[in-house]
């Protein structure tokens, strides 16, 4: 049946994006292929957050289901416990300190029937974002210490702008202590997080 009839007035229009965008135009063709992608790209990027958060969901489902040792303490008191771990764990200062509080998460990540693939999935990505953050750290251009191999020498003197540079760029031990103790206390916070 026609929508519309010659002298007869009808409230039905053409939406004005139907009006311009005919396949006649030149580049019409290409602009709805590329909104069509763009939209596909949505599409994708939306799924994949949803099933992400599904499998999330079912995974954090199946192990609070099971019997562990994190599963039989009550909720709040696990809140407080790893929130007090937390806080403690931010004063230690030595790697080995920090070591026994990653080692502590693990062995609790174990204890309630974590997998441990799972468990290293989750902690992966904090790691490598604070390594990556923290290797200027290990350079003598920001911790000063005993040089444990040189990346450059400077032939004269070397300004950078109101700062002299040392005659060579060098990881430090101390640099390298600094930037291992921020990532494992990182690793360590995200595993009591994650508990």
């Amino acid at each position: 049946r026609p929508l519309s009839n010659p002298g007869h007035k009808t409230d039905i229009e053409l939406p004005p994006w139907l009006k311009t965008a005919t396949s006649y135009e030149p580049g019409a063709a290409k602009k709805n292929s590329l909104l069509r992608k763009n939209r596909e790209r949505f599409l994708d990027k939306t799924l994949r957050h949803i099933i992400s958060f599904l499998k999330d969901s079912m995974f954090n489902e199946t192990v609070s289901i099971r019997n562990g040792l994190l599963q039989m303490i009550e909720p709040r008191l696990k809140i407080i416990t790893l929130l007090i771990l937390i806080i403690v764990l931010s004063f230690q200062k030595s790697p080995e300190g920090i070591l026994l509080f990653l080692s502590l998460g693990i062995l609790s990540a174990a204890a309630s029937k974590i997998p441990l693939s799972s468990f290293i999935n989750r902690l992966l990505p904090a790691f490598i974002l604070t390594a990556l953050i923290s290797v200027p750290a290990t350079l003598n251009l920001i911790v000063d210490g005993e040089p444990i191999f040189v990346l450059h020498r400077f032939e004269g003197q070397m300004n950078l702008g109101p700062f002299n540079m040392p005659e060579e760029i060098t990881i430090t031990k101390q640099g390298v202590n600094s930037a291992l103790t921020l990532c494992m206390r990182v690793a360590a916070s995200v595993s009591f997080v994650f508990l």
